[in-house]
């Protein structure tokens, strides 16, 4: 009970602010790859190979670089594949026959095609990936091929095997 305007209590004014989040740009940063990771036997190259859609993504546009090769069946759904050159000495950054072969065979044996005797592989190089905007993961055009290599699913099957994988 208020008789006197002295006697009410002060009103309170408070003010808050409410700030948007402002989210950062989201970045897709180097992480450490943990797929599945073969060395050619000819130049120890690392052979990195993509297990889903995502890890085919993180490949194909993130982690491959300028001097690396990118390998996939043609036509046909399977595995991303790097041949990492990029990150042997400079002296060894060069391109050997053996070394796509291989990668090759990997693409093919890590495809839905692994029961054929041959499958067309496509070669390109990194900056020939591109991911078309709002594609799903793992989806990629090329600008260029670099190759179009014959690979044979069965030669990369002894390496299949967990014991001949580069421990991550």
């Amino acid at each position: 009970d208020y008789s006197d305007d002295d006697d009410l209590p002060e009103p309170t004014t408070t003010t808050t602010t409410t700030k948007k989040k402002q989210h950062p740009k989201r970045r897709r940063q180097k992480q450490k790859w943990s797929g599945r990771t073969f060395r050619s036997p000819v130049s120890g190259a690392a052979v990195l190979v993509g297990r889903n859609r995502r890890e085919n993504d993180y490949l194909s546009c993130v982690l491959q670089s300028d001097g690396d090769y990118w390998l996939h069946a043609r036509g046909h759904a399977g595995a991303h594949v790097v041949l990492q050159l990029s990150k042997l000495q400079r002296q060894h950054q060069i391109l050997h026959d053996d070394d796509l072969q291989f990668a090759a065979d990997a693409a093919a044996f890590y495809s839905d095609v692994k029961s054929e005797s041959k499958v067309d592989v496509s070669v390109a190089l990194p900056r020939h990936v591109l991911k078309p905007p709002r594609a799903p993961p793992g989806t990629v055009t090329l600008r260029e091929e670099y190759a179009t290599l014959v690979a044979v699913p069965d030669r990369h099957r002894p390496y299949h095997d967990d014991s001949l994988k580069t421990p991550t």
